[in-house]
């Protein structure tokens, strides 16, 4: 004799498409949750080194951007 186990209906969101205010404690909750679901930030050296490789990768624009404010400097 297996005993048999009731399941609850889905909640689902009424026909008028409103939905129901969170408690305070709720919301706390989920934005904690949320904050777990979310990739950490990377280090200050990690950082460091990829500002680095973006400055290798396009030095000749940059370097022409700095030029190019190098003269204007010296001009006014």
């Amino acid at each position: 004799m297996a005993k048999e186990v009731k399941k609850r209906p889905a909640k689902t969101v009424p026909s008028d498409g409103r939905v129901r205010k969170l408690t305070r404690k709720q919301e706390k909750a989920k934005a904690k949750q949320e904050a777990r679901l979310q990739k950490p930030i990377i280090g200050s050296f990690r950082l460091t080194w990829r500002v680095f490789g973006i400055i290798k990768q396009y030095w000749r624009a940059l370097g022409g951007i700095v030029l190019v404010y190098l003269l204007l400097n010296i001009i006014f």
